[in-house]
């Protein structure tokens, strides 16, 4: 599964364009694990924070939007 992941062409350029003009982004997830198999792969951090991981805090992104946080 882990061979699956890649950047799309263009997008890790963009990704550095954006965070050398000082664009915060973050990341989002629901799914175990995975988010850390692309970490590893594709070093994501390097140009946004993986801010919510519902897998890691116990909260799933439904609860928050219809909880009135988003």
């Amino acid at each position: 599964m882990r061979r699956g992941y890649s950047y799309l062409d263009g997008v890790e350029q963009l990704l550095r364009a954006l965070r050398q003009d000082n664009y915060e982004m973050h990341a989002f997830t629901n799914y175990p694990i995975w988010y850390e198999m692309i970490e590893d792969k594709l070093k994501v951090s390097n140009y946004l924070s993986w801010t919510f991981c519902s897998c890691t805090y116990g909260m799933f992104m439904h609860t928050l939007t219809f909880g009135g946080y988003f």
